[in-house]
């Protein structure tokens, strides 16, 4: 729908504004991690994807809470 309906027979132009979306926001400092719903379903990969955003040295005495997260972690 994003890149039809809504994007009112431009889907280039929806790309192209999101895109700038996202690099005004790293820009600032920010990482980027894009998630569909299938990244959910494997927990462990998520986390590796999520801790190679993470600057080295800062994963130090980070603690697993496998509680928090609806699949095995």
């Amino acid at each position: 729908m994003k890149y039809s309906t809504l994007a009112q027979g431009d889907p280039a132009k929806v790309l192209f504004e999101e895109k700038r979306r996202q690099e005004s926001i790293e820009e600032e400092g920010w990482r980027v991690l894009r998630v569909t719903m299938k990244d959910l379903g494997d927990g462990a990969e998520l986390v590796r994807r999520v801790l190679r955003l993470v600057p080295p040295g800062l994963t130090v005495g980070l603690e697993r809470r496998p509680h928090l997260w609806f699949g095995a972690v």
